[in-house]
Formats: C-alpha cells, structure tokens, sequence
C-alpha cells in the first residue's frame, strides 16, 4: 500500500485456494497526514495506491520471483466531506506481465475487485470550515485522439490499463475564488458568493477581474446592510478602476450611513462618468428630498 511515493505498509503472504475466489489479507495500514492547506490538497490529488504481487517459484534454482497482478487505488475525497469512515469496492486493475502464465492471468477475464475501508480518529476539518470549503471535481467524460498505445486490435480482450485525468485548482488561487464567487452571485445564493469573494481578496495577488468582484462584494454588503464595509469595498475600487457605478456604488453606501455630503460629492462624480444612469439621479434626488426636509424642519440652520 502507498500514496505518492511512500510505501505504507505490506501484507503478510497469503496462499490462493483455487477453490475459492476470495482471498482474506486482513491487513491494516497507517498514514500521518499534516495538518495544513497543501496536505488536503495532495489528499486530493493523491489516492491510495494498492499493488497485488504474486510470488513465484519458478527460478530452476528455486530463487524467489515476484511478479505485479495488479493495481487498484482508493479516492480519500469523502473524507474532506466530513466523514470519519467509508468502506469501497474498488477494482483491481489487472498488469499484463510476460513471466505470469496465461492461466496465472485469469483477470483479464474477470475483474477481480478489493474490499477497503478507510477511517480516521477525527474529522479532518470543522463544520466551519466545512461551510467554507470548496472542492471541485472534475470528471472525464471523453477523450479524444487517443493514442494507439492505449487500445488493443480489434478482437482481443478488454484493455488492461486505467489511465486517469486530472486538472489542479490550486487553493491559493484567486481566481478560482472570484469564479466560484460569480457562480453563488448568479444563482442568488449570496452569502457564499460574498465569502468567496472575500476570499479572493485575501491573497497577495488579487483577482484578474477585481472591478466586477469589487462591485458585487458591494453590492452584497448594501444588500446585507453591511454599509461601513460597503463604503470600504468601493472606496478601493474608486481608487484602483472608477468606473460611474464604483462611484454609485460608494455614494448608496454613504447614503445609507447618513453621510449625505460625501454621499452627494460621489454621486456628482458618477454623473460626470456617465450622465445617463437613471439610479444615480434618483439617489441625487433622495439627497436633495432629505436635505430639504431638514431645512424645513430647522429653518434656523439656513
């Protein structure tokens, strides 16, 4: 048994009886894992390898051979689900190998599978992080342009090898956050959409579309009535790409707050950018609405 290039344990040798097609190995293994970011990624992106060998003695001096039967491997994704325990069937896939008889190599008429069950003393992460964590599967549907040295001639029996695919997201890449952000923003599942986002504005690099992150952030904390981090969403992004609605944006939040004065001074700015949009007239107005209902409430302040 192995994961990567670590062997974590053997078996002991067990007799095959013909009779029966089942063979008990009764054998357990261990693996300590770190703790960290990197660590659940490779758990991940590396299963468990499980190789059968079958010993041999067939050397005229009675030396001992070994030759591979087969591989299976197990996926630990259920285990950054939240379980402690899963059992799997999986199967075996049979090694074509020149110094096992054809009568050695009845695999390749039936597959031949393996009984695993995987546990751990405690939950790898917390339902907080849980609540948090994304995890993308990515499945292989088709190949195309197979390569010859994948099939057999026509007519022969079933492949042999497994191949396997697999794309990498890395954890600290924003833009993975800021895409999985836009997928919970369109969907109107808000509350994870402003947690991705606000992941992805957490690493050194920021996101390639910040402008659009910036703005639904925003747009989210207003409709939260997270006003004061609203304000600071789209202060960041009036300095880092103004656009008229990063400006809108910034005078609802400030309007919001009360503040009517710099909310006032965003809204102009916004106009400036872009005449035509009807919401930044209509806060405009509310502006003017509220300062004149206070000039007639204390007509001593004019």
């Amino acid at each position: 048994v192995s994961i990567e290039e670590i062997n974590l344990g053997e078996s002991e040798k067990k007799h095959a009886n013909p009779m029966k097609h089942t063979i008990d190995y009764d054998f357990t293994c261990t693996y300590n894992s770190p703790n960290d970011a990197q660590a659940f990624s490779d758990i991940l992106q590396k299963p468990i390898i499980f190789t059968v060998v079958e010993v041999l003695h067939e050397g005229k001096k009675g030396e001992l051979k070994t030759a591979v039967l087969g591989q299976a491997v197990v996926d630990l994704f259920p285990l950054l689900q939240g379980q402690c325990s899963f059992s799997s069937t999986v199967p075996l896939n049979p090694v074509v190998n020149p110094g096992i008889k054809e009568s050695r190599q009845g695999m390749s008429r039936k597959q031949p599978t393996l009984e695993v069950f995987v546990s751990v003393t405690e939950p790898l992460l917390t339902e907080p992080e849980l609540s948090t964590c994304i995890i993308m599967k990515v499945t292989v549907e088709t190949a195309f342009s197979v390569p010859d040295t994948w099939t057999l001639p026509t007519g022969s029996a079933h492949s042999p090898f497994a191949y396997f695919a697999a794309l990498e997201v890395p954890l600290t890449y924003p833009d993975a956050w800021a895409l999985k952000g836009h997928c919970h923003y369109l969907q109107g599942t808000f509350t994870e959409a402003r947690e991705c986002y606000e992941w992805s504005m957490v690493f050194p690099e920021p996101p390639s579309d910040t402008h659009i992150v910036h703005l639904r952030l925003g747009a989210i904390y207003i409709l939260e009535e997270k006003f004061i981090q609203a304000k600071e969403v789209f202060l960041q992004a009036c300095e880092q790409s103004p656009s008229c609605l990063t400006w809108l944006g910034l005078g609802k939040a400030c309007y919001r707050l009360g503040e009517l004065c710099v909310a006032e001074e965003a809204l102009a700015v916004a106009t400036l950018l872009n005449s035509a949009n009807a919401e930044v007239w209509a806060y405009l107005s509310l502006i003017s609405l509220k300062v004149s209902d206070y000039y007639a409430l204390n007509p001593q302040s004019i």
